[in-house]
């Protein structure tokens, strides 16, 4: 039993000795970096003397044009997921807290279209429902400083009683900025797919 030991401990101690020989011989960092060498600069003992300090990281120029689509899908996939997620329970509560990302047009059709419509749909005292969106693709169809037509590809989840159906769905959004935000002024769910 004592030699099992023993021989444990000298594996281990080889071990060791390995890695802080091996960390003495190139140091952690010390030759994973691209560095700028000249042929002319030598130290004492005739190494090739490394400039760390003309290191640079370059990358792409972006334009505004990409700035701005960039600003378009992340609000389009924020706004889609969280209209498209609801249950009988919260579904009015859930739009309604959207009203802040929406125009007046589009919040007046939402009082008096979808929300009745999908009250008649969902019974909140009836069986449980719940749907759950993601938006994990955003196409821009048109876009400019002060409009944006998008349509966003998302999966759905859909839950009532013990049945579970997942399809997809995609949206179209017609986007307004106003006061420097970003607005939904239209939104057409197409056919389940």
């Amino acid at each position: 039993m004592i030699i099992l030991v023993i021989a444990g401990l000298v594996v281990i101690a080889g071990i060791i000795y390995f890695f802080v020989v091996d960390l003495k011989k190139n140091p952690i960092g010390g030759n994973n970096v691209e560095q700028n060498v000249t042929d002319n600069e030598t130290n004492k003992t005739g190494e090739q003397k490394i400039d760390k300090t003309d290191q640079k990281v370059i990358l792409p120029e972006v334009t505004p044009e990409e700035v701005l689509a960039q600003e378009i899908r992340l609000f389009s996939t924020s706004f889609v997921e969280r209209f498209g997620t609801y249950s009988n329970v919260n579904f009015q509560n859930v739009v309604e807290g959207l009203y802040p990302q929406m125009s007046g047009t589009f919040i007046n059709w939402i009082k008096t279209t979808y929300l009745p419509d999908l009250q008649k749909n969902i019974d909140p005292k009836g069986f449980a429902y719940k749907i759950v969106t993601q938006g994990p693709a955003v196409e821009i169809i048109q876009q400019s400083e002060k409009s944006a037509k998008v349509k966003v590809e998302t999966q759905r989840e859909e839950k009532s009683m013990n049945e579970t159906k997942t399809f997809l769905q995609d949206i179209e959004l017609t986007l307004i900025k106003s006061n420097d935000n970003w607005l939904v002024d239209a939104a057409y769910w197409k056919d389940k797919r």
